[in-house]
Order: structure tokens, then C-alpha cells, then sequence
């Protein structure tokens, strides 16, 4: 698997808000010191989607045919971000895609659901500033993915794409480990 771990990719770091401090300190306070979810595996998952992404984009999204990507979970200190070039340039965007990944991903990182469901099935998980867009998933704690700048239905489906992929590769990971005997792990 030479290079895996390796392909480069356009990567842009979200600033960390005190919301974010508070989901993530004990990582960012040394507390966490296993990271099988790393910037790397959320940057790999993405290329390895981004056929189908674009692909989904082309057919399924009015202008803009691009999306925003926020990835939050346990061994990233910060939300990972990652723009479509076919975004083009922030400044001309009619909404910013990149703050409102982030407001979604937010809710699904705080409830560990997608925020279909928390705004469909339990409104009462809401609170004060939430952003009422749908297209973030998560399945309990560790582990959140949001996209914007498509349909709702579309983010929604890209962020599930992206989430079973970083599943598959920490679970890759994992394996390696296994495979070598280590009981525990560094």
C-alpha cells in the first residue's frame, strides 16, 4: 500500500472556535494520545470519493458544481476542510459553504447523528444557533462528515461516502497492527 498515505491533496484547516475547543480539549489538551483518524486518512478518504464526488456534483448540483467537506472526530485536533476547486474563489461563492459545513458539522459531532435526523426526528437536540442544514452525518461519538454547497439530499449522501471511507481506512490501519502482533495500540 506505498503511498496510501502519501498522495498529496489541497488541504485548508477551519480556525478552531471555542465551540470546537470545548468538543475536541481533551485532544487538544494532551488527553488523547491514539489517532486513528488523522488528517492524512480524512484527506486520503476524500480522494479516494472524489470521482464519485464530482461525478455527483456534475449531475446533481445546480452552479457551483462543488462542494465544501469538514470532517471532525477523535485524533483531529481541528476540523479537517477541504474545498472543490470548481467552487472557485470564496469571494464569489452566493453563500459561504465553508462556514455552513462547518455549523453542520457541529450539530452531528455534538449528537453523534446525522442532522437530518436530529432536525427531522429531535428537534429537542437543537440549541441556540444551530444551523438548520441538513447534509452531516455521524453514528455516535468520534466521528462526524459534513458537505455543502449541494442539495441537502446530495450533501448528505457525499458525507456518507466520505464517512464509510474513513471507516474502512482506520479499520485498514487497525489491521496493520494486528498483523503485526502489537496488543496494543502506540
Amino acid at each position: 500500500m506505498k503511498g496510501l498515505y502519501q498522495i498529496p491533496i489541497q488541504r485548508y484547516i477551519a480556525k478552531t472556535s471555542i465551540l470546537w475547543y470545548d468538543l475536541f480539549s481533551s485532544v487538544q489538551n494532551g488527553g488523547v494520545t491514539l489517532g486513528l483518524l488523522t488528517r492524512d486518512i480524512a484527506a486520503d478518504a476524500i480522494r479516494i470519493a472524489l470521482p464519485a464526488i464530482v461525478g455527483l456534483c456534475a449531475e446533481a448540483t445546480s452552479q457551483p458544481k462543488g462542494v465544501v467537506i469538514a470532517i471532525a472526530g477523535k485524533g483531529l485536533p481541528e476540523p479537517f476542510t477541504w474545498t472543490m476547486e470548481e467552487l472557485g474563489s470564496r469571494e464569489k461563492w452566493e453563500l459561504d459553504f465553508h462556514q455552513i459545513a462547518l455549523e453542520k458539522l457541529l450539530v452531528s459531532s455534538r449528537t453523534g447523528r446525522a442532522s437530518r435526523k436530529v432536525i427531522d426526528e429531535a428537534p429537542w437536540l437543537l440549541e441556540a444557533g444551530d444551523s438548520l442544514y441538513q447534509g452531516a452525518v455521524a453514528e455516535d461519538a468520534g466521528l462526524a462528515v459534513s458537505v455543502s454547497g449541494s442539495y441537502s439530499q446530495v450533501d448528505e449522501a457525499i458525507a456518507w461516502m466520505v464517512f464509510n471511507i474513513i471507516f474502512g481506512l482506520c479499520h485498514i490501519k487497525l489491521r496493520v497492527f494486528q498483523d503485526r502482533e502489537i496488543a496494543s495500540l502506540p
